[in-house]
């Protein structure tokens, strides 16, 4: 087996990297040319359920994120007494 210096790890990352937002990159054309019947008007946007993954994927970081800050968090001091 052989190790990977720190160089070769990055342009690794950065190849698999540029490979992953290709491959999304091509599924949303895909999906404009792909014929529907839509059920609701919504449905026949062009990348609709790209983007509608997108936004959901952001809207649920923020409330998990805004969660973790204000709820779940304590002060330093909460258990001294």
């Amino acid at each position: 087996m052989r190790y990977l210096n720190n160089s070769e790890k990055k342009r690794i990352v950065r190849y698999r990297k540029h490979l992953f937002y290709l491959g999304l990159l091509l599924l949303a054309l895909l999906e404009i040319f792909i014929p529907r019947d839509p059920y609701f008007w919504f449905d026949g946007l062009p990348v609709f359920y790209s983007v509608f993954g997108l936004l959901g994927c952001i809207l649920t970081i923020i409330i998990c994120k805004t969660l973790g800050r204000y709820w779940l968090m304590k002060s330093e001091d909460y258990y001294e007494e």
